[in-house]
Formats: C-alpha cells, structure tokens, sequence
C-alpha cells in the first residue's frame, strides 16, 4: 500500500518507445543485443517462432 501510495506522489515517468518490430527468434536475438527489450504485446502473441521487440527511448 505505500508503494501505490508513493506512486500517486512522485511518480515513475514512462519511457517513450521509439521503435516495434515483429522478427522471427534468430533475428531478435542480435536486436536483443543491440538494446532492444521484449515489449509488452508479447504477453498476447500466440504466433510460435516470432517475437514483438521494442526500442525505448535513451532520452527520457
């Protein structure tokens, strides 16, 4: 409860995406690599062998 409670004082500011991207698991591994992280529409994916990829923003 302190935690949510904080969270309505000072909160976390979201970082802006910059990049989405749908590759096939050979391909995400070099993304992955290069900075990019697994974005939150791979919770939904059912497609076996690819994999939703995003690029955040290095300014916020």
């Amino acid at each position: 409860m302190i935690k949510w409670l904080m969270s309505l004082i000072f909160p976390v500011p979201k970082r802006k995406r910059s990049g989405l991207v749908l590759v096939p698991y050979k391909a995400a591994d070099a993304l992955l690599a290069d900075g990019w992280t697994i974005a939150p529409e791979e919770d939904n994916n059912h497609v076996i062998g690819i994999v939703y990829l995003e690029l955040l923003d290095k300014t916020n």
